[in-house]
């Protein structure tokens, strides 16, 4: 089965998110996905300020 560039780069960046979360203590990983969930939010609410001619 053929991939395209994206599905890549994303199997890429998961697997980047892997390493680096088994690499941070416990504490340090629920912070990490605290701030990605806030930051996922922030990307869903923002997109309707970026373009004001919708």
């Amino acid at each position: 089965m053929k991939h395209t560039i994206a599905e890549r780069a994303l199997q890429r960046a998961l697997a980047s998110v892997c390493v680096l979360e088994m690499s941070l203590s416990e504490p340090q990983r629920l912070v990490a996905r605290l701030l990605a969930d806030s930051h996922q939010e922030d990307e869903n609410f923002l997109p309707s300020f970026a373009n004001p001619r919708q």
